[in-house]
């Protein structure tokens, strides 16, 4: 059975930003519980990120937020233009 290609880019590129903007909610909750967390902003995409970077598939040194990494590796491997 063959998948249409663009649905399952959407589905899946859907359920990233799914699971990121719950990252960032339980983060928020930590934060206002009065954990501190240490912030970074992603030179790719200008937003601000905490927690563990990505490191580029560009050149394999600068550090991005997860939301570009994930979209890096799903561009790498054809899933996303």
């Amino acid at each position: 059975m063959k998948m249409n290609k663009t649905l399952k880019n959407i589905d899946l590129v859907t359920f990233l930003d799914y699971a990121n903007s719950r990252y960032e909610e339980e983060l928020r909750e930590a934060e206002n519980e009065g954990a501190r967390i240490e912030k970074h902003m992603c030179p790719k995409c200008g937003k601000t990120y905490a927690g563990f970077p990505a490191i580029s598939r560009v050149d394999n040194k600068t550090e991005i937020c997860s939301r570009c990494g994930q979209m890096e590796a799903l561009q790498q491997f054809g899933f996303v233009h």
